[in-house]
């Protein structure tokens, strides 16, 4: 909060470009690290439900993305929220 009020003073002294610039690398850094959060979440619960090491359950993870073709994010989303991992769509 105290970044955004900072960014937001800048614009008012008329770094509005600054400003904006720093509110968005804020903005996405704060994505960054709650993406980072869920993965850790999701390789958490397959390494307690498979016994498998952080690698294994990151390896599972990609796979999954790759295979579904969807961000690895939203596997982690889907797993943390439903304990499900999406798997191949079959034609």
């Amino acid at each position: 909060m105290a970044d955004c009020l900072v960014a937001d003073d800048r614009y008012r002294r008329g770094e509005g470009q600054d400003a904006f610039s720093d509110a968005q690398e804020i903005s996405q850094l704060n994505l960054a690290l709650d993406t980072r959060d869920l993965i850790d979440q999701a390789k958490g619960i397959l390494m307690e439900r498979f016994k498998i090491t952080s690698q294994q359950a990151f390896q599972v993870l990609t796979r999954a993305s790759s295979e579904t073709q969807t961000k690895l994010r939203d596997v982690a989303d889907r797993l943390t929220s439903s304990g499900e991992i999406p798997t191949r769509r079959r034609d």
